[in-house]
């Protein structure tokens, strides 16, 4: 019994009542025989340890998923800043003179080749390319994520 009273002291009631369960379940598994806490108390460490491991386990898959989620939630706010970015820009990729439009059409064509096929995106990755130009910076169109029809960061 002094055994039982040192693991209630040191996990807790309540780890105590996920854990008796799962040792009742192994003792009968392995000793089907034993009738006292006495033998129970046999398996409690072992199945500590392995309630641990479990924990452990979905504490990572916890953390994983909700670094995915927070991946998500990052990646769909920054599409949505730059569809509102070409939005914006639109009517003035539209009122460019012809041969500024040619050129950015042509520099895109020729960093991001795969997006030319795809009318909707090649004109979203002009339109990024204008703004970024007017800011003095370029986009590197070659690192561009084709599922998304943006630059990569």
């Amino acid at each position: 019994m002094e055994v039982a009273r040192e693991f209630l002291e040191r996990h807790g009631r309540t780890k105590l009542h996920a854990l008796l369960p799962l040792a009742v379940k192994r003792m009968r598994e392995k000793w089907p025989d034993a009738k006292t806490f006495g033998a129970l108390v046999k398996y409690l460490p072992e199945i500590n340890e392995e309630y641990e491991r479990r924990q452990r386990i979905a504490d990572r898959q916890k953390q994983a998923h909700l670094q995915d989620q927070m991946d998500d939630e990052r990646r769909e706010q920054e599409r949505k800043d730059r569809q509102q970015i070409v939005d914006q820009n639109r009517s003035a990729w539209l009122q460019l003179p012809d041969a500024e439009r040619s050129r950015i059409e042509n520099h895109v064509r020729s960093t991001a080749p795969h997006v030319a096929r795809v009318p909707a995106m090649f004109e979203r990755f002009c339109i990024l390319q204008l703004v970024q130009e007017q800011a003095g910076s370029a986009i590197d169109l070659a690192s561009a994520n084709p599922a998304s029809g943006m630059p990569v960061e």
